[in-house]
This record gives C-alpha cells, structure tokens and sequence, in this order.
C-alpha cells in the first residue's frame, strides 16, 4: 500500500541527495581548482 504522501517524500529524498552531491563536488573541486602562478587553472589535470 502507498502513501498518499509518497511524491512528497521522493521529492524530499531526492533533494536531501542533490544536496549531499553538490557538497561533496564543491569540496572536491577546492581540493583539485587550485590557480596556478599566472592566476589559470589547469583544467587537464581534472
């Protein structure tokens, strides 16, 4: 039997993940996005 309620909570689980993801890309981006000397980027190593 299903709730009524059960896009509401698909919804929110979906969310809850999204935002875990984009957390944990941000984080991993800072680890890798360092600039190099003349201020760019090197895109090649990610």
């Amino acid at each position: 039997m299903e709730s009524d309620r059960w896009p509401q909570i698909h919804t929110a689980i979906q969310q809850h993940l999204q935002k875990l993801y984009n957390g944990k890309k941000a984080a991993i981006n800072e680890m890798y996005w360092v600039p190099e000397e003349d201020e760019t980027y090197d895109v090649k190593r990610i």
